[in-house]
C-alpha cells in the first residue's frame, strides 16, 4: 500500500490568504461603484429646448404675423392647445454636471399678431 500524503495548510496562511481576497474584492467593488464619478472621467456640456439669442429677441417688433415669429424665433418648444396666443421658448444648459440653468421666453399674440414678450434670453456665454 502506497502511503498517503496530506497537505496541511498552515492556519495563518490560510487566513492571511482569506483577507487578502476580501480587501481585494472589496477594493474592486468600491471602484466599480465609484465609476461614474471617479476623477478624470469626462462630463459634458447639455443644451436643451430652444435656442435664443439676444439678437432674434431684438428682432421681435410687435405687429410681426405668427409667421414672421417663426421665422425669427423657430417653432416654440410648448404651445398651449387652451390658449394658442401663447408661445413658449425653453432653454436649459448644464455645465458639466452643474445645476442646469433655465431659461424662458414666453410671446404673446393678439388677432395673430405679435404683442409683447416675457422673459429674458440666456447670455450669449451659456448657449454651448
Amino acid at each position: 500500500m502506497m502511503p498517503q500524503h496530506t497537505v496541511t495548510r498552515s492556519p495563518i496562511r490560510s487566513k492571511q490568504l482569506r483577507l487578502s481576497i476580501q480587501a481585494l474584492s472589496l477594493i474592486l467593488i468600491s471602484l466599480l461603484l465609484n465609476g461614474c464619478i471617479f476623477p478624470g472621467v469626462f462630463r459634458i456640456d447639455i443644451a436643451q429646448g430652444n435656442i435664443i439669442t439676444e439678437q432674434m429677441v431684438q428682432k421681435l417688433q410687435p405687429g410681426m404675423t405668427r409667421d414672421q415669429v417663426l421665422f425669427v424665433m423657430g417653432t416654440p418648444i410648448i404651445q398651449d392647445t387652451l390658449n394658442p396666443d401663447r408661445w413658449d421658448y425653453v432653454y436649459s444648459f448644464s455645465k458639466a454636471g452643474a445645476t442646469p440653468e433655465m431659461y424662458r421666453v414666453t410671446l404673446y399674440f393678439q388677432n395673430d399678431q405679435f404683442v409683447r414678450l416675457e422673459g429674458e434670453p440666456p447670455p450669449d456665454t451659456q448657449l454651448f
